[in-house]
């Protein structure tokens, strides 16, 4: 009987200890020794459990939530997305989720905690002299690179540019600006034109000395050697002993008609000197003519019906043509419409619509000067980009159960998915794949896309050693009812009660 009394004994403590150390179950929470239901995600505990009623839960009120089921008395403020912390709404708040933050437009999240972002930093500035290698996304900042070589950027452009090969250099380039130019045409037509003015200058100090060349020189081409002429109007000087000619009242003495013959000579010589500067002339004049017809208008203006124009302005169309009096009339563009250079255009270009049904949001609004600048909605990536905006965007890749969020979509770039292998799983949400969880005990194996299943162990423990105790106390029980009518001996009765 004794025996059987320290095994009721010590099967109570264990079954005891048992007890205190098996907890409450996964949807319960522990309050006072008890075990409570817990209130459904988006409800706070009003009033705890009691031996005959259950959980009391209300709703949590505006800007508070609670995302799982719970035991908790209040529920959780809502984050606040904050600007100066480079912050927008991503996903507003309800009573089930919190906040969701994105950085704001030209920033990237510096720092994660999720399942938002709670710190955003400015994109950084490529300097003049870098190109932008990455633009820059709401997770990554830009990188920038220097640019090498023969070749410039200022600082925006997505690759270094080569400097210009110049005919004739003004300024030479650098990494951060490009090689300045001469205009060969106009230094050309310049230098032809002081050519031109030099010729007829010359030619017009030769005339200037020639000036008292008799006319009759030049007009009588037909005087020559031996051929015998009288010239009624010449005062000859003293005649010469020799008389070679004889001729109404007059000699003509030899050196005289030798002298005009000297004379004769050097008006030839002159008059062929007179037409090599004619030709010279005539060609300079016509080279320089097509030169000038050559020659376009500057780069800040615009040819029209053979004048060249002054632009307008980024901003504004042409309203009138200039003239011969007058120059450009400009006007401002109307609404909804923009130029971004100048131009001698005489209509504004219309603006971009950032259409939703192509997956678009406004990014930077239109304005005279620049055209609207689209961005992909939330949950979107541009799959068509015209700088400088984007003009096609499509959704985010869900990735499938037993697939793995390998990087994140961006405004960019689609989500990448890859399949988890081995002893792992994921539901398609996970940024890794998950071990499958280690059972004592299964219940059912774990999949690529769920998790194994285990049976509760201590739960099973508990139930068999109650049986047992049950089971032994029963056994004591029967024990105890058979032995009632065993007589007991005078030395057994003084034995005991000794």
């Amino acid at each position: 009987m004794s025996k059987f009394t320290y095994m009721f004994i010590t099967c109570t403590f264990l079954f005891i200890i048992i007890m205190s150390c098996y907890g409450c179950k996964q949807v319960e929470y522990g309050i006072d020794s008890k075990c409570c239901p817990m209130c459904s995600p988006g409800y706070f505990v009003h009033r705890h459990c009691t031996e005959y009623t259950v959980t009391t839960c209300l709703p949590c009120p505006s800007s508070t939530f609670i995302g799982e089921p719970s035991g908790l008395e209040k529920c959780r403020s809502c984050t606040t997305c904050d600007t100066n912390l480079g912050l927008r709404i991503q996903k507003n708040c309800t009573s089930v989720s919190d906040t969701t933050c994105d950085p704001l437009e030209g920033n990237f999240c510096s720092r994660f905690s999720p399942p938002s972002c709670s710190l955003a930093q400015k994109h950084t500035q490529c300097e003049p002299g870098q190109y932008i290698k990455q633009n820059g996304t709401a997770s990554t900042d830009t990188v920038c690179t220097d640019c090498v070589g023969d070749t410039y950027s200022d600082g925006s452009f997505s690759t270094c540019r080569s400097h210009t090969q110049c005919k004739l250099m003004r300024k030479g380039g650098t990494s951060s600006s490009d090689a300045e130019c001469e205009d060969v045409v106009t230094i050309i037509a310049i230098i032809l034109s002081l050519l031109l003015l030099l010729t007829m200058m010359l030619i017009f100090f030769w005339c200037w000395e020639k000036r008292n060349i008799p006319v009759m020189y030049i007009n009588s081409i037909s005087v020559r050697i031996g051929h015998r002429c009288w010239f009624q109007d010449f005062p000859w000087i003293a005649a010469d002993e020799q008389e070679v000619h004889m001729q109404g009242s007059r000699l003509i003495p030899l050196k005289t008609m030798t002298s005009d013959i000297v004379k004769e000579s050097e008006i030839k010589e002159s008059v062929g000197i007179m037409s090599k500067f004619t030709y010279m002339f005539v060609t300079c004049t016509f080279l320089f003519i097509i030169i000038m017809s050559c020659y376009g208008c500057k780069q800040a203006e615009y040819g029209i019906d053979s004048e060249c124009c002054p632009m307008c302005s980024p901003g504004y169309f042409v309203h009138r043509h200039c003239t011969e009096y007058t120059s450009t009339t400009c006007l401002p563009c109307p609404s909804s419409t923009f130029i971004g250079e100048p131009s001698g255009l005489e209509k504004c270009r219309s603006c971009t619509t950032c259409d939703t049904n192509l997956g678009l949001r406004i990014q930077k609004n239109c304005t005279s000067v620049s055209d609207t600048t689209c961005d992909p909605l939330e949950g979107n990536f541009c799959s068509r980009f015209s700088p400088p905006s984007c003009s096609l965007a499509q959704k985010h890749t869900q990735c499938e159960p037993g697939q793995y969020i390998k990087q994140n979509g961006t405004a960019s770039t689609d989500t990448v998915c890859t399949d988890c292998v081995g002893d792992t799983y994921s539901d398609g949400s996970f940024s890794t794949c998950r071990s499958h969880t280690q059972c004592k005990l299964m219940r059912k194996g774990g999949t690529s896309s769920s998790d194994a299943e285990c049976e509760d162990v201590v739960t099973i423990i508990v139930i068999i050693l109650s049986l047992l105790l049950v089971v032994t106390m029963m056994l004591i029980f029967f024990w105890c009812w058979q032995k009632r009518n065993i007589p007991v001996s005078a030395a057994e009765l003084q034995e005991l009660n000794v």
